[in-house]
């Protein structure tokens, strides 16, 4: 069965929505068993010194209480999740990546400088199908959620390889086209039902390679019932983001951050120079409550192997994500963080306390408004994509390096 590539699947759900819904079932239904081969080649790997840290309330919590404060809306974090699956897991790991990219495991972060771009790309399309990918996937999902009685799985996992900005900018089109946003370049703040995700899914974000507050992901805790407007599968501009309230990643190789799908969520663009690469699965702990429009190829795991032809076949799901809010009550209705002197709408002149500094209005990422970002020492935060943005006093420095924002 060939896989069907996204730059169709993405054209089918924009243009043509109820033909997407209808091949989205047929297609779950053709690979089954394709399904089944994955999920038997999988090996249940108990976990061993992985502890799981709150990281709203920064502490340690039990495997027993996983389940609901990712429900609550909380952020998990798995430290040293791969190295705690097995002695062989992470050798097989690294091998199938050296594999798919040609390159030592280690050189990840330097993966922009070994390949082109174009050649990521190719063999990142090439590699997200492969069947030891998918079989690892469900290894280490069974692993994680071994003490839940139900375990479903999507068996179309997510490679992100996000490289520099620098890097990719001028191709960000041809990324989005061939493999979505958010892989090799920034998505912003987002729910994955915006993009036709089941209601209850959680994410689990495996770090490969070291992630920062300058190359990883934020996310809006306890966000849950925050339905900000959205259009494009992104948030619109002048709805609340939190940047204050906002928890950025910050994992070593072989760390995980779990958290419910339904939470507020998106890419910090990369400034460091480096790859920062992820390997992110989606999951449920029920059965999925698919979307009304779209069904993606979910299998169940545990406690034993079915394909859902069912509810594939069966589905009357009518849920659809509600895009109705600028901002969320319980935190407060939309604001500006930032001691604004004067503003037009080409420039901010912002009160840094006693100091006055002139940033432009719009981020020069996406023209999305500064207005609404927040202050770094000097350095104005976008509220989007974290792009850190100088003031035009330092244009000379900005320039330097590439129009990627102060260092």
């Amino acid at each position: 069965m060939a896989i069907l590539k996204h730059s169709f699947v993405a054209k089918l759900k924009k243009d043509h929505p109820g033909f997407a819904s209808v091949l989205s079932r047929a297609y779950a239904l053709a690979i089954a068993g394709r399904n089944k081969k994955i999920a038997a080649a999988s090996r249940p790997e108990k976990l061993a010194d992985v502890a799981l840290w709150s990281a709203t309330e920064e502490r340690e919590i039990t495997r027993s209480a996983l389940s609901q404060r990712l429900m609550d809306g909380d952020i998990i974090v798995a430290k040293g999740l791969l190295n705690g699956m097995g002695n062989a897991l992470p050798d097989r790991v690294e091998a199938m990546f050296e594999r798919a990219y040609g390159v030592r495991f280690s050189d990840l972060p330097k993966l922009h400088e070994l390949l082109s771009a174009e050649e990521i790309l190719d063999r990142t399309e090439a590699f997200k199908n492969d069947p030891e990918l998918l079989a690892f996937e469900c290894t280490l999902l069974k692993g994680l959620f071994a003490e839940e009685p139900e375990l479903y799985a999507e068996l179309m996992p997510n490679l992100r390889p996000h490289l520099p900005h620098e890097t990719v900018r001028e191709m960000e089109g041809e990324v989005e086209h061939k493999i979505g946003r958010g892989k090799m370049n920034p998505h912003g703040p987002h729910k994955d039902s915006w993009r036709y995700h089941p209601q209850n899914t959680i994410n689990v974000w495996l770090a490969l390679t070291p992630v920062n507050e300058r190359n990883g992901m934020f996310l809006l805790p306890d966000s849950r019932d925050y339905y900000p407007q959205f259009a494009n599968n992104e948030i619109r501009t002048g709805c609340q983001t939190y940047p204050a309230d906002q928890y950025l990643t910050k994992l070593e190789v072989g760390d995980a951050v779990l958290f419910s799908a339904e939470l507020l969520h998106g890419s910090i663009l990369n400034e460091t120079g480096k790859t920062r690469f992820a390997f992110s699965m989606r999951c449920t702990l029920e059965p999925p409550k698919f979307h009304r429009s779209f069904m993606y190829n979910y299998v169940r795991l545990t406690p034993t192997f079915s394909n859902l032809n069912a509810s594939k076949i069966l589905s009357r799901s009518r849920f659809e994500p509600p895009s109705k809010e600028r901002f969320c009550e319980r935190r407060g209705a939309l604001q500006s963080h930032l001691k604004i002197v004067e503003e037009t709408n080409d420039r901010l002149v912002v009160d840094t306390g006693g100091t006055k500094l002139t940033f432009p209005r719009r981020c020069p990422h996406q023209q999305m408004d500064l207005k609404y970002g927040y202050l770094d020492g000097e350095t104005l935060i976008c509220p989007q994509h974290q792009m850190r943005v100088c003031p035009l006093a330092a244009e000379k420095l900005t320039e330097a390096n590439g129009g990627e924002g102060c260092q």
